[in-house]
């Protein structure tokens, strides 16, 4: 797999000299630098790279096997959480150090689950639905909210419409929740989770042409004038 640079003051794509062999990784950044962790492929590495110096180099190796799993920075920690390792779903979630290059295995989950999605929120971390075993048919419906003070997960309030292969970003108190499949159906509804008051709302519904599975999503921050009619 290719691994491609956008460079906005250019407006263009260029392909680095790294080729990952690696399916269903997760991918984050911290400090500046880019993580690549996990995947088929490359199940307990983690890949670093450095665009500054243009470099690549491992970091160390997770406790287990993950690919299909979430991948999210708080508290200057990268959480990995639950996945699966080729044969099982998984519950589990380590988190890593990249200032001792360590990882340290936390509490577990409740519900085993791959291609859920996580986002942090207001110092907490929240992981959403996802496939609860290895077919693409079985949804987990649930919503678990992870307190770094306790070293505790807890059962939230569930989605509306639970999904898995979807995707995630967080604004202040706000989770917000698009598409992904629900029992191999696309789903276009938007919602979000209220952390503050434990609820789920519908706020609206994507385009039919811009359903998807499998995907990504980033939140952007624009001037106010960009948002004038």
């Amino acid at each position: 797999m290719p691994v491609c640079c956008f460079n906005p003051k250019q407006n263009n794509w260029s392909t680095l000299r790294r080729t990952l062999t690696v399916k269903d990784c997760s991918v984050t950044c911290f400090h500046e630098e880019l993580f690549v962790i996990g995947g088929e492929g490359s199940w307990q590495d983690v890949q670093i790279y450095n665009p500054t110096l243009d470099k690549w180099r491992p970091g160390a190796s997770m406790e287990a096997c993950r690919a299909a799993h979430c991948s999210v920075v708080l508290q200057e920690l990268i959480y990995a959480i639950a996945g699966h390792d080729g044969n099982i779903c998984q519950d589990s979630v380590e988190c890593y150090s990249p200032l001792t290059d360590q990882w340290t295995k936390i509490s577990s989950m409740s519900k085993v689950r791959r291609f859920a999605a996580a986002a942090t929120v207001k110092e907490k971390i929240v992981v959403i639905c996802g496939f609860g075993d290895m077919t693409v048919t079985t949804i987990e419906p649930s919503c678990e909210m992870f307190d770094p003070s306790t070293n505790q997960w807890s059962l939230v309030s569930s989605p509306l419409r639970p999904r898995a292969a979807h995707s995630v970003v967080s604004i202040d108190d706000i989770v917000y929740l698009l598409e992904g499949e629900n029992e191999s159906t696309l789903e276009n509804l938007v919602e979000w989770f209220d952390l503050k008051n434990n609820e789920w709302k519908t706020i609206g519904f994507m385009p039919s042409a811009m359903c998807a599975s499998f995907f990504g999503t980033s939140l952007l921050k624009l001037p106010k004038e960009f948002l004038h009619n």
